[in-house]
């Protein structure tokens, strides 16, 4: 059966998508991607110009095409809009799909009459789950006006994207490299999950302007947003922005360790990336990271020898950010919390109502001031406490366990506890420091401290211990703990 003529006018304006494709591959040296599949869906919209005027969110009937579920969504504001292409159907966390593709705004009627916008190459993973995220590409409202204002009639258009998958074998080596920048020097904690989000920033012009916010994303339960900006020094600044830290309790937070990365829009070899030095903790007041001087905004446009590519080129680029995140409880050694249990002497007349133990690990000791800083809180027999540290009174470390509770009990009330204070080497526990308070402490309010004003010489942390071969201070990491015994009078 023969063709209408507008069923070929179809056909010819969907080879054309495709050939816009090959062409602008063409022209950014981007031939060296293997494409293991292809195809075209269409959205009509009814109301368009309504939906532009208000603002307001649709989505397309979910459509299936090179072998992934996919949907579109709109999302209007001001006379602006903006279009996402979501992935619905990865789940684990180390797949992904590395894709480039085509938005196509037509009038409904003549598919001879459109208007196109090609995106940077891209890696969709199971990060894209938040209502607005995937694949973004923000239209304003003047390329709104003199672009896609022209092809609606009888209020209505045509939404295409035209969909290419590339093999996975660059993105690969490319996310590896990335794994690879985070050390994760001690086997303290857990790694709960990890996953790679990336951004494709389609107009660097507007980020220059004035700044820009990432699509939201979810990894390991989190869900986070990247903000970017110039600074006043002329560097790129980035910020990583967790939206779920104000749920968390007062004593309850959460460590990652994480790779910032800018990359050419269009070739994975082409990148810049700077990972953290230390773990970073995220608690209900620590709720965002920020790197001020990522690079220079000058070096964006620089030729990289190896690919003769710069990372912003033809106005694009994609900012990306690998993520590890940790368990928050670390892995306390048996051995050590049983040593320190020894050391605490029995009470008569008390029984044992609850003990435990609690290690806070500092990742930056040098860049602490000679003040009081004070260890989250942890919760043993009931109360809350904290270790409280002066890094530095006269010329030694001065170490406090502190009670929260006595702040609100009445005056003739005690929590009778006992403690044994540690500092010791963060990857290896045999290389420690412990004090032990000499007796039973009545715990009231008006003494909730046990002190030890001059636990150890600041000096002696950076000399190797005499049953060890490693000081107390490795690579400006240290981990300070506390048992404690809370006990109740028979």
């Amino acid at each position: 059966m023969s063709l209408s003529t507008t069923d070929i006018i179809k056909e010819q304006y969907i080879n054309n998508l495709k050939n816009l494709l090959i062409e602008n591959d063409n022209s950014t040296s981007n031939t060296n991607n293997e494409i293991i599949d292809e195809d075209f869906y269409e959205w009509e919209i009814d109301d368009f110009e309504n939906f532009i005027d208000n603002a307001d969110d649709m989505e397309s009937p979910e459509f299936n095409i090179c072998k992934h579920k996919w949907n579109l969504l709109l999302y209007s504001y001001f006379g602006s809009f903006i279009i996402y292409l979501q992935n619905k159907d990865i789940k684990n966390y180390n797949d992904n799909i590395c894709t480039k593709l085509i938005f196509s705004f037509r009038n409904y009627k003549d598919p001879s009459r459109y208007k196109t916008f090609i995106s940077s190459i891209y890696c969709f993973s199971n990060t894209n789950y938040d209502y607005y995220s995937g694949y973004k590409n923000e239209i304003y409202e003047d390329q709104y006006i003199e672009l896609i204002k022209p092809l609606i009639e009888d209020n209505k258009i045509a939404i295409g994207v035209y969909i290419q998958v590339y093999k996975n074998n660059k993105i690969e080596n490319y996310l590896n490299n990335l794994r690879n920048l985070i050390k994760d020097e001690d086997d303290y904690y857990d790694v709960k999950g990890e996953n790679y989000y990336e951004w494709a920033i389609e107009n660097w012009g507007e980020i220059e302007k004035s700044s820009g916010l990432s699509p939201n994303f979810n990894i390991d339960g989190h869900e986070w947003k990247i903000s970017l900006y110039l600074n006043e020094a002329g560097f790129v600044k980035i910020e990583l922005d967790n939206f779920n830290s104000y749920r968390l309790k007062d004593n309850e937070y959460f460590y990652i360790n994480y790779t910032f990365v800018i990359r050419n829009s269009n070739d994975f070899a082409c990148y810049k990336a700077k990972s953290s030095t230390s773990l970073k903790r995220f608690s209900k007041k620590e709720d965002k990271i920020v790197v001020e001087k990522f690079i220079e905004s000058k070096d964006l446009y620089n030729k990289d020898e190896d690919t003769n590519k710069s990372l912003v080129e033809y106005n694009k680029a994609v900012l990306g950010v690998y993520i590890r995140i940790y368990d928050s409880e670390q892995k306390v050694n048996k051995k050590l919390t049983n040593l320190l249990k020894s050391l605490i002497k029995p009470e008569e007349n008390y029984k044992i109502k609850e003990e435990n133990y609690f290690e806070w690990r500092i990742d930056d000791w040098e860049k602490l001031k000679n003040c009081w800083e004070y260890s989250p809180e942890f919760n043993i027999g009931g109360y809350e406490w904290y270790i409280r540290l002066n890094p530095n009174y006269n010329d030694f470390v001065h170490l406090r366990l502190e009670i929260r509770y006595s702040f609100n009990s009445k005056e003739n009330e005690s929590v009778y506890a006992n403690c044994v204070l540690v500092i010791h080497n963060i990857s290896d526990i045999s290389c420690f420091e412990a004090k032990v308070s000499s007796t039973m402490k009545a715990f009231n309010y008006n003494d909730w401290s046990i002190d030890f004003s001059k636990f150890i010489k600041r000096e002696n942390l950076y000399i190797n211990k005499d049953n060890s071969d490693k000081p107390l201070v490795q690579n400006n990491k240290i981990a300070i703990g506390a048992y404690v015994r809370v006990y109740e009078k028979l």
